[in-house]
């Protein structure tokens, strides 16, 4: 049985995204967590996976934070505000 810790994860995992598996193992592809069976309908972490799964979640949302940041900078008259601090 699962702790209520790895249950909550698991389902922040499922919103973030689905689970892709090869379909022989019940592992995630994209983030390396359990799954709860070979064809991955839902993320299962185990208990040993924790730390590393909060950090990687951690990791995505500030991949995510910067790429919204430098889309921001790609509309126009973006170049021109940056410019006097050295960024282009």
């Amino acid at each position: 049985m699962a702790s209520p810790e790895a249950l909550q994860l698991g389902a922040r995992l499922d919103e973030h995204h689905l689970p892709e598996t090869n379909g022989r193992i019940a592992v995630c592809r994209r983030c390396g967590g359990r799954t709860d069976s070979p064809l991955g309908r839902k993320h299962v972490p185990d208990e040993r996976q924790l730390a590393r799964t909060i950090a990687w979640l951690d990791a995505q949302s500030r991949i995510g934070r910067i790429a919204r940041v430098n889309g921001s900078t790609d509309r126009p008259g973006a170049a021109e505000v940056g410019r006097g601090f050295g960024l282009r």
